[in-house]
């Protein structure tokens, strides 16, 4: 199962009576560009968030990751209209705490969920989500302080004027409490401080300083005095350099910024940006949301609570939904996902698959079936068979053709399109764009140079396969790009190289 980062602000609530199940409320859906927004509010609550997310999204895409960051696909947005009906759905023994938001964030999705009731909290909870999801799906493995800077940062975004506008960087008043309380980290620790470090865990003394620390220091970043600084590590950590190199390049030695991040504290005087919408960044809604019905609904909430530890739970709901509404593409999908992810392969994909017949112009469906065929493919001994690869081919060629910007979707199949019969000019095409979207993605840069080789450029090949055989974040990587090196020197000596074939 892909690795969960899950994020939530946390509060006293008082305890309400138990209520019927919130499928049973009326829901809507409104698509937009990067978002599926589901709530059980007025079309009204609904599109507001879709168009606050796509707004948040451009924010951004734009001011850090220079225009060019993506999700592997289209985000799920639940938008409960009480905290009833959210807390219901929030982990076992943790329901009276949660009054604002969930953000769930896995290699192949995110999910956030709000509690409508309370918008404000709700919403600097999932901004602060989506912005670290965001970033680490464009960055891969960038480093905690990034992350959490960037997430504590931007979850300030607050929309102005009707939402022709949004203010970003007002302090928060709990971070100025911990940095006016506590002793600083030096920026070197700061900085150092891997993921795993025990001492991140959630409420801890030092995890409050390295929060407010490290939102400080992106404020300092972003705001302050070393203008662009930001954005040249940001784009090194792009490029594939090392963090600590990185760092250095841009920001030069930890002890003058030290004496320059005390000083921006010190002084409890940040300034924050204003953001004027043009009509390039105001988002295409639709008229009004879909109404789903009980099964659809219960394929969010499901998903949902799937991701909060309740599988059980969500595959009860979606038998009984499915009993009354046996045609629900995206209830079978999210059933047979809860299957695939825990380790029921035969059951899952025959649900995947009816949810894909289906559904045959259903993108998410589509994009889902086709992940794990080639998930499956890529585990099977070889040779694969030749209609296996067909058919994960056929399908993944129809939800990338249903949607273009799916980046897993387009990667997978640039991957396909390797095995025999193999197309490697339209796999280059492919997975260019996907490495485009998310240059970190190691695998992307290797299946990319793959292509190239066998569509005769071996030059770009070894430019993307050397730097991974170097310092690739894992021994595999570093092998698989050697043994790919190997393979290309090996078809060299047996073939002249050619001129690159068009793509």
């Amino acid at each position: 199962m892909p690795k969960l980062i899950v994020l939530a602000f946390t509060c006293v609530l008082t305890l309400f009576a138990s209520r019927p199940l919130a499928a049973a409320d009326r829901w809507v859906r409104v698509t937009t560009e990067h978002f599926e927004t589901v709530g059980n509010g007025t079309d009204i609550s609904v599109r507001r968030v879709a168009q606050t997310l796509e707004q948040f999204h451009t924010v951004v895409v734009t001011n850090v990751l220079n225009g060019a960051g993506s999700a592997p696909s289209r985000t799920a947005v639940l938008v409960f209209k009480d905290a009833q009906t959210f807390r219901a759905h929030m982990p076992p023994g943790r329901n009276s705490d949660f009054i604002g938001g969930w953000t769930s964030v896995s290699d192949t999705d995110t999910l956030l969920a709000l509690n409508g009731e309370n918008i404000g909290v709700a919403m600097r909870t999932v901004l602060a989500g989506y912005s670290y999801s965001i970033v680490a799906h464009t960055l891969g493995a960038a480093p905690p302080w990034l992350l959490h800077g960037i997430a504590e940062v931007y979850r300030t975004f607050e929309e102005r004027q009707g939402g022709k506008g949004a203010l970003i960087g007002r302090p928060d008043q709990d971070n100025v409490n911990v940095l006016r309380n506590g002793t600083l980290l030096p920026v070197a620790t700061l900085v150092g401080t891997a993921a795993d470090d025990p001492r991140l865990a959630p409420g801890g003394v030092t995890r409050d300083m390295f929060d407010a620390e490290a939102w400080a220091l992106v404020h300092y970043l972003s705001f302050g005095a070393r203008p662009g600084q930001l954005n040249r590590y940001i784009a090194e950590l792009r490029a594939g350099t090392p963090s600590a190199d990185a760092f250095t390049h841009a920001f030069g030695d930890t002890a003058t910024l030290d004496h320059e991040l005390n000083d921006y504290i010190r002084k409890f005087i940040f300034p924050a940006l204003q953001v004027a919408f043009d009509e390039k960044v105001t988002p295409a809604l639709p008229s009004k949301g879909d109404a789903l019905g009980p099964a659809d609904a219960e394929a969010y909430l499901g998903a949902l609570l799937a991701s909060t530890g309740q599988a059980d739970k969500a595959l009860e709901r979606l038998s009984k939904a499915l009993q009354a509404q046996p045609g629900s593409a995206r209830a079978l999908a999210t059933q047979g996902t809860i299957d695939l992810s825990r380790n029921d392969r035969e059951n899952g994909l025959v649900l995947l698959e009816r949810a894909a017949t289906l559904a045959p112009k259903d993108e998410v469906v589509q994009a889902r079936l086709g992940h794990h065929l080639a998930l499956g493919l890529m585990r099977a001994p070889r040779p694969l068979r030749v209609e296996a690869v067909e058919h994960a081919r056929d399908v993944l060629d129809t939800a990338v053709g249903l949607d273009a910007d799916n980046t897993l979707a387009s990667a997978e199949l640039g991957w396909i399109l390797l095995q025999d019969p193999d197309d490697p000019a339209r796999a280059v095409t492919l997975l260019s764009d996907a490495v485009k979207r998310s240059p970190q993605q190691e695998v992307y840069r290797l299946w990319l140079a793959d292509a190239l080789s066998r569509n005769g450029d071996s030059a770009q090949a070894r430019a993307l396969l050397g730097p991974l055989m170097a310092r690739g974040s894992t021994a595999a990587i570093r092998d698989d790009a050697r043994r790919l090196l190997g393979a290309m020197s090996e078809r060299q000596k047996r073939t002249p190289e050619l001129a690159p074939l068009p793509r």
